[in-house]
């Protein structure tokens, strides 16, 4: 189990920003943002994307996010075909139908061999992200700054292409504001890195380091943009934000046995967590007005083999989350009001080789994909959404 746990901590991703990525719309809402569920049952099943439902993404894929304005989709590939060192492939989505195809420069090379953690693209959708624990003959470790063209989707290393961090970074997190950028300090060390995001995505640390406990693996801060959620191996930690983006600590909860990267519903009512010690993912509701979990009844919802990243559509109405041994994503209704997951029929569907990383994307013609990438065959798998 140590290795698959060293393997999550390295290679899953922060869809953080990718499961709200557009937003989705709904026939009916209640005061508060929750919608309200339609006397028809909804399901919200995967269907493999057809004629051609996988697409290689030139590499050993981990992460993929996908673009606030909804026309790229960036995966980050720790190695390369041609062996030359990480990057990050580019596609472009189409609006139509969500299917992925290469764009024009297809990879993005990055200023570093294979090591190569985390990533994510600012909430303004201007500028991605990448962590670095070590850059070999430059810096212990640092964060790559890179600028995304609006309009062609085009990647370009900012001046200066790097920050120097204090300790390993792994996965990233945003504040909704887009002002400021939180950093997990990976295996054994512990910690929290802040940075505060200038109009042109400079970043800036914030005072110093703040001190966790070890075997920080996922981070995710709540909508309202008032708490940050740190999960490390067996328990969630709570820290409130305050108005410099500094960090004060809440309270812990103690629940799981191996915990990845939590997620958060796009209401800021639930928090789900996979434990892919325990194959299952726990589910916990949000107070609004002190960002306090408390475990949903029932706590849990079996996955299959070893989950690893879950995601939530934009309407709130449907989690996933990968299997990396079984080869599988797990697909749940959620209630919208309570936040209880409830397994599909079929409870999975397939995909390709050791499926690590996700996303979802609301189309503004209302088409709903997700998106996995699979680590061990170099691919991404397309999924659409069924409504019934």
């Amino acid at each position: 189990m140590k290795t698959i746990k060293n393997f999550v901590i390295f290679f899953l991703f922060l869809t953080l920003a990718a499961c709200g990525s557009g937003g989705g719309s709904s026939s009916s809402s209640s005061a508060g943002g929750i919608i309200e569920e339609s006397p028809v049952a909804f399901r919200g099943a995967l269907s493999p994307l057809q004629p051609d439902p996988d697409v290689s993404t030139g590499g050993s894929p981990s992460i993929i996010v996908i673009s606030p304005d909804k026309k790229n989709a960036y995966v980050l590939n720790a190695t390369t075909n041609d062996f030359t060192g990480s990057g990050i492939a580019v596609f472009n989505i189409n609006q139509t139908t969500g299917a992925l195809s290469p764009a024009s420069p297809f990879v993005f090379p990055l200023p570093v061999s294979t090591n190569v953690v985390g990533m994510i693209i600012s909430p303004n959708g201007r500028n991605l992200y990448v962590s670095s624990p070590s850059l070999e003959g430059q810096f212990e470790s640092a964060l790559i700054q890179i600028s995304r063209d609006s309009v062609t989707g085009a990647l370009s290393l900012m001046s200066p292409e790097f920050v120097v961090a204090t300790d390993n970074p792994g996965q990233i997190a945003f504040h909704p504001s887009g002002n400021f950028l939180y950093a997990a300090v990976t295996l054994s060390d512990g910690g929290l890195l802040k940075y505060s995001v200038a109009e042109d995505g400079q970043l800036t640390p914030i005072s110093t380091e703040t001190t966790t406990i070890n075997d920080v693996v996922g981070l995710v801060v709540a909508p309202n943009g008032d708490t940050l959620y740190v999960a490390s191996t067996d328990r969630l930690l709570l820290y409130s934000i305050a108005n410099n983006g500094e960090l004060n600590f809440l309270s812990s909860v103690i629940s799981g046995t191996n915990f990845a990267v939590p997620v958060i519903s796009p209401d800021g009512t639930s928090l789900y967590v996979t434990d892919f010690g325990a194959d299952q993912i726990n589910m916990f509701s949000i107070n609004h007005s002190d960002g306090s979990l408390t475990e949903i009844i029932p706590p849990h919802v079996a996955t299959e083999d070893s989950p690893v990243v879950d995601v939530v559509t934009a309407d709130g109405r449907n989690v996933y989350a990968t299997n990396i041994r079984s080869n599988s994503i797990s697909q749940f209704r959620r209630d919208t009001r309570t936040g209880v997951l409830t397994a599909l029929t079929p409870a999975t569907v397939a995909t390709n080789a050791a499926p690590i990383g996700l996303a979802t994307v609301t189309l503004d013609n209302g088409t709903v994909m997700v998106y996995a990438t699979n680590r061990s065959d170099g691919s991404v798998s397309m999924f659409r959404r069924e409504s019934q």
